[in-house]
């Protein structure tokens, strides 16, 4: 603001003062495993039956923050803004789903370009799930990108984002997962809330990315430029 008022830019202090307003929102959801087929299915069905279709924010729980070498451990996701999903896969203990139905039920949707789907960092999302045989279509957002386009110089992780956006403190990583564990190692209970807080969040700073993008003038750059490189 010292920079805007120094050039008297009294449109883009105003601007400016509008970004690091925080949402009033409903931090009360609930994580949900979903450890079985038939689950996934009818959940599944609730989401394709909205109208108008609502974004589908999805994230990946591997083994490893290298994406070309990282196996997929769970699969969390969120449409709704009062419960979040999340699907192990690969856990050491508890009822993980088997992959062949998570292959049979979730790849033809993460594949169909007519459901629209966010992440944060999706260029990981995208890398693991394309080495387990998805191609993932229908990507719409990047609340990472959209975040470095509205402060490049910020913390773009999403327990920063949270902070900003929520006010809301999100569980980490580094106190789950035990030094020399991966998150298979992680209980499934545990993981759940971890996983799908990551998939509520993200669909909750949505709105407010792209309000800031509005407001700097750099919606089209990001629709139209950044989001379609994560394809590439």
């Amino acid at each position: 603001n010292a920079f805007y008022k120094r050039l008297n830019f009294k449109t883009l202090i105003h601007e400016s003062k509008k970004t690091i307003e925080k949402k009033t929102v409903n931090l009360e959801f609930k994580p949900i495993t979903l450890n079985d087929a038939k689950t996934c299915r009818e959940v599944l069905s609730q989401y394709k039956k909205l109208t108008p279709t609502p974004s589908f924010a999805f994230d990946t729980e591997t083994d490893s923050i290298v994406s070309q070498r990282a196996n997929l451990v769970g699969f969390s996701f969120c449409f709704v803004k009062n419960a979040a999903y999340y699907v192990p896969l690969k856990h050491k203990e508890g009822l993980n789903l088997a992959m062949k139905d998570f292959d049979e039920i979730f790849a033809p949707f993460l594949q169909d370009k007519n459901y629209p789907k966010i992440a944060q960092n999706a260029k990981y999302d995208i890398n693991v799930l394309g080495r387990h045989g998805i191609e993932v279509c229908g990507l719409k957002d990047d609340t990472l990108i959209a975040s470095y386009l509205t402060n490049p110089e910020g913390t773009h992780n999403l327990d920063a984002l949270s902070l900003k956006y929520l006010n809301h403190d999100t569980i980490k990583f580094s106190d789950l997962v035990k030094k020399g564990e991966t998150f298979a190692d992680v209980p499934i209970e545990k993981a759940t809330v971890y996983a799908a807080e990551d998939a509520w969040v993200t669909l909750q700073i949505l709105d407010l990315l792209k309000s800031e993008l509005k407001d700097f003038g750099l919606i089209d750059v990001y629709q139209n430029i950044e989001v379609p490189l994560l394809a590439v």
